[in-house]
């Protein structure tokens, strides 16, 4: 809840600035003066927390930050090699899968994803294959 809250009272700051910044003419930011001003990895930090926390785009986070959306892209695939942003997916059912044999299938069978389930790991079997179907489904059904 006060993730949110920061995040619409971060979102509404800067559409503010940038209504003002409009108006009086000024340009918002240049990029070498963010970088002189801020290490990297605070400002790659910056970049990320904006996308990620405060879920604005990429579009908004360029204008925030006076850079190009492909610049943001290319800050935001540099934040992850830097490990400043690390990703954590939790699984109930990540005991149950074989994700090394999974792999193997994906590389072989140059396929785009594979799911192979251990037999009968406290009944998770059924719940495994149909979280995996039901998530699977969903991101098929929003690229539509």
């Amino acid at each position: 809840m006060i993730l949110q809250t920061l995040s619409v009272i971060h979102n509404i700051l800067a559409k503010l600035s940038m209504i003002q910044n409009k108006r009086n003419g000024v340009d918002i930011v240049n990029k070498s003066d963010i970088i002189g001003q801020n290490n990297k990895l605070d400002f790659l930090e910056r970049i990320a927390r904006m996308y990620y926390l405060f879920d604005m785009t990429q579009s908004e986070v360029a204008t925030q930050m006076g850079i190009g959306r492909s610049s943001v892209a290319r800050f935001l695939k540099e934040a992850k090699e830097e490990n400043v942003v690390r990703f954590l997916i939790s699984s109930n059912t990540g005991n149950a899968r074989r994700v090394d044999l999974e792999n193997k299938l994906v590389n072989k069978y140059k396929l785009i994803d594979a799911i192979v389930v251990k037999e009968d790991v406290n009944s998770l079997y059924e719940s495994t294959v149909v979280n995996y179907l039901n998530t699977t489904i969903i991101n098929m059904l929003n690229q539509v």
